[in-house]
């Protein structure tokens, strides 16, 4: 999170699944980012309505996501758009994050997002 700003005012407790904003981070290092960041835009605001976002930073460019209820839905949703439709660098598939769509079926399993083609992904079904 950004340093120097205060958590926002919460209306209930923070639950925050370490794992996902863990797997976000490695995710966004194993794409050849140079940052990542996840944040929020409102102070004072409740956290479901304090804006949250997260950002994957690139020379040049930036991939983001915004206007999310949560740091963890932040980074959720950064890691599926950064894989959703990608090139799979073990197998060449085109990753999918449903088993509706052909493809290489990427999963997170605890604090990392794991191929569908890796042969440890078969511990995790």
């Amino acid at each position: 999170m950004r340093a120097g700003r205060r958590p926002p005012r919460r209306s209930g407790p923070l639950v925050l699944d370490d794992d996902a904003v863990t797997a976000a981070a490695r995710l966004v290092g194993r794409t050849g980012a140079t940052g990542f960041e996840c944040g929020y835009l409102h102070d004072g605001k409740p956290v479901q309505e304090a804006g949250w976002y997260a950002v994957a930073l690139y020379r040049g460019a930036r991939i983001t996501v915004e206007d999310q209820p949560g740091p963890v839905e932040a980074c959720d949703a950064l890691s599926r758009r950064l894989l959703d439709g990608a090139q799979c660098r073990l197998c060449g598939g085109t990753v999918t994050l449903t088993d509706a769509r052909a493809g290489c079926r990427w999963r997170r399993a605890g604090p990392a997002w794991v191929a569908g083609c890796d042969p440890r992904a078969k511990d995790l079904s």
